[in-house]
């Protein structure tokens, strides 16, 4: 069995449209997941994507400490130790760990209105429209 976990020669490996097929041996800690090919790696994330390590100790209660916040582009996940995206900010977002809200691009993904000092709703609708249920970015009528 395995001791390192190993498959596909890059982190976003299956961004590029390749498949793990070469990824066929058991890991040795835990058997649910496959850890074995040939000079390849596998690595998986330790906070869902879009999160990054926040303040503190890195596990708080046996969880990955993932309270801080990162926008990359393409929607991959950020560095854990400090935020920061390897192909830079998903449009609408900057600064270092892509948490600073950007209106000057492309109206910061949003249809009508885009306001950088808010935290959550930052889009808005013209009057008569508003916010889509489906994308908080898009105004139907």
């Amino acid at each position: 069995a395995s001791r390192e976990c190993w498959c596909g020669n890059r982190y976003d490996y299956d961004r590029h449209g390749l498949t793990p097929n070469e990824c066929t041996r058991d890991c040795t800690g835990s058997t649910n997941e496959t850890c074995g090919g040939d000079w390849h790696i596998q690595i998986y994330s330790v906070c869902p994507t879009g999160k990054y390590k926040g303040e503190g100790d890195p596990v708080i209660n046996d969880e990955p400490n993932c309270e801080n916040e990162c926008h990359c582009d393409a929607e991959l996940p950020c560095f854990f130790t400090n935020g920061t995206c390897k192909d830079g900010c998903a449009i609408g977002w900057r600064g270092i760990t892509c948490n600073e809200r950007d209106c000057g691009v492309e109206n910061g993904g949003c249809q009508y209105r885009c306001t950088e000092d808010k935290k959550d709703e930052w889009c808005s609708c013209d009057e008569g429209f508003e916010i889509s249920p489906n994308d908080s970015r898009e105004c139907i009528g």
